[in-house]
């Protein structure tokens, strides 16, 4: 049996027929799960038709996002994971240091006395926040599936 095959039959509902005796109670059968289908590119450059199952109603997050089509939300939050992890990471971290380097350089400024080292804290924090809040906002409106927005605009982390 092919590999893919082997996953599939692993991951296959068990049906009615197939179900737990009536005493063992924690066993249960869910065969209300509707069937979707995804195609596959094999590594010989073919395509297989793969059955999947539907994981549910997208959350709120998603309705939030994109209430027109909370699916399509979904799926732009998948490509964020799958296709994009490093431009994420990268604006998240430039986002939250160089607001943390700001904070730091508006207390030193007024609060403290070393006021070189605050204006230091605020050109650094600055500088690392002008980029995280551009990237932030451009991957926040892919995902919430602006027209024109991709994370394709971002440049290519190093």
């Amino acid at each position: 049996m092919p590999r893919e095959q082997d996953t599939l039959e692993r991951r296959r509902l068990r049906a009615a027929e197939d179900a737990p005796p009536a005493d063992d109670a924690r066993m249960t059968v869910d065969t209300d799960v509707k069937e979707r289908w995804h195609s596959v590119r094999k590594q010989d450059r073919t395509w297989q038709r793969v059955k999947l199952y539907d994981i549910g109603e997208p959350g709120w997050l998603y309705r939030w996002l994109y209430p027109r089509d909370p699916a399509k939300a979904r799926r732009r939050v998948g490509h964020l994971y799958w296709k994009t992890f490093k431009n994420f990471i990268l604006a998240t971290n430039l986002l939250f240091f160089g607001l943390v380097f700001t904070a730091l350089g508006l207390g030193c400024v007024h609060v403290c006395s070393e006021t070189d080292r605050g204006w230091a804290l605020l050109l650094i924090g600055g500088l690392m926040l002008c980029p995280g809040v551009y990237s932030c906002t451009i991957l926040f409106r892919y995902v919430s599936c602006y027209r024109d927005y991709t994370w394709k605009i971002l440049p290519e982390p190093a």
